[in-house]
């Protein structure tokens, strides 16, 4: 018995099937990529509203003693835009406390955020 060779069309169809469930695992790992960021910014956020809240300053005052506009103030703290270590340095500047304090507290609410989901799924 003699094996039959598949149709071209059929070895181009398998192909465009292969290349588009590829394209959409590529698709999948961004999106996971994507999540995870937003996740960490929102982390950093809340850090950077926690310590603001301590000193009892507005986002506008806090803008001012940092040297940034207040607008970009909410926009970390909502997790918006991803900070550089120049901006970090001068929020913690504008909020007399050291990089340190920031980094403790982002790290508190990524950890804290990582086990409630955890606990969702789990």
């Amino acid at each position: 018995m003699s094996q039959q060779r598949p149709a071209v069309s059929t070895v181009a169809a398998v192909a465009d099937l292969l290349d588009s469930v590829s394209r959409v695992a590529d698709d999948t790992v961004r999106l996971v990529v994507v999540w995870d960021r937003r996740r960490e910014l929102r982390a950093l956020g809340r850090a950077v509203c926690e310590l603001r809240a301590r000193h009892d300053l507005s986002q506008e005052q806090l803008g001012f003693r940092s040297g940034l506009h207040r607008n970009y103030v909410g926009a970390v703290e909502r997790g918006e835009v991803n900070s550089t270590f120049r901006i970090l340095s001068q929020l913690t500047t504008g909020l007399d406390e050291p990089l340190s304090e920031l980094i403790r507290l982002y790290e508190r609410n990524l950890h804290a955020d990582a086990a409630g989901r955890s606990r969702v799924r789990g």
